[in-house]
């Protein structure tokens, strides 16, 4: 991690310091304030001129970003986060190489609350998430503004892998992945949790029904981005991959 980007983490901390606790702000505010921090730090990292990253012919390049996220995965479950008996060599890996936070805080104890936070800035008040998509109406909003979309408006080719949980894939009344600024996907509603994972056959590749696919769950998102990535990708655009 090169110095430009460790001041701007380390001055986000100092700031988000000061501001708890010069205005007292509670804990449902601060993770307001870490989330849309984040997609500002997001935003400076896409824009932030980084001389040793420089190319010769004056223009900086962009990262490539990709998120994973595990589902019913609390911090501590983690060994980069002090936990002394579950081993998690490859999720340790990513803390290693990578940036690794301590005032991140999730926008709620199921998946979907996280998820639309993620990729619309927003809380759950803000963006209409206050229980799992598909459960009393909740579904994202085809008028919200995601960070797919905003990563189109720069350049970026945007691609999404694996569980969505963010609205009824089979259901045209609610939004797809692609309304919502992706370029391609392969994703399933919640499947591996409804049947099982092998065999899925509820995963919709850009908008189609694929039917069932034949082996592990994991396996078959892997295989997926891996090709897309392999034999899809523009080489001379970064790409989101979530």
């Amino acid at each position: 991690m090169n110095i430009e980007f460790a001041s701007i983490l380390y001055f986000t901390k100092k700031l988000m310091d000061l501001l708890k606790n010069f205005f007292s702000i509670n804990s449902r505010q601060l993770s307001f304030l870490s989330i849309n921090m984040v997609m500002f730090l997001i935003v400076i990292l896409f824009n932030y001129p980084y001389p040793i990253a420089q190319k010769e012919d004056g223009n900086v390049p962009r990262p490539n970003v990709i998120i994973f996220l595990t589902d019913d995965l609390g911090y501590g479950d983690l060994a980069s986060y002090g936990n002394p008996i579950i081993k998690t060599p490859n999720l340790d890996q990513f803390a290693l190489e990578g940036v690794r936070m301590t005032g991140m805080h999730s926008d709620g104890t199921v998946c979907s609350l996280s998820r639309a936070s993620i990729h619309t800035g927003r809380n759950a008040y803000g963006n209409g998430f206050y229980s799992i998509a598909g459960i009393f109406g909740t579904t994202l909003h085809k008028d919200e503004i995601t960070l797919p979309q905003l990563l189109k408006e720069v350049g970026y080719e945007t691609v999404f892998f694996g569980k969505w949980h963010l609205s009824r894939l089979e259901s045209p009344a609610e939004v797809s992945v692609n309304e919502m600024g992706f370029d391609y996907s392969l994703a399933t509603s919640v499947n591996a949790f409804n049947t099982g994972p092998k065999n899925p056959d509820k995963f919709i590749r850009n908008g189609q029904p694929v039917g069932t696919l034949e082996g592990w769950y994991v396996d078959i998102v892997s295989n997926e981005a891996a090709y897309w990535i392999a034999t899809k990708r523009d080489d001379e655009k970064p790409f989101f991959y979530s």
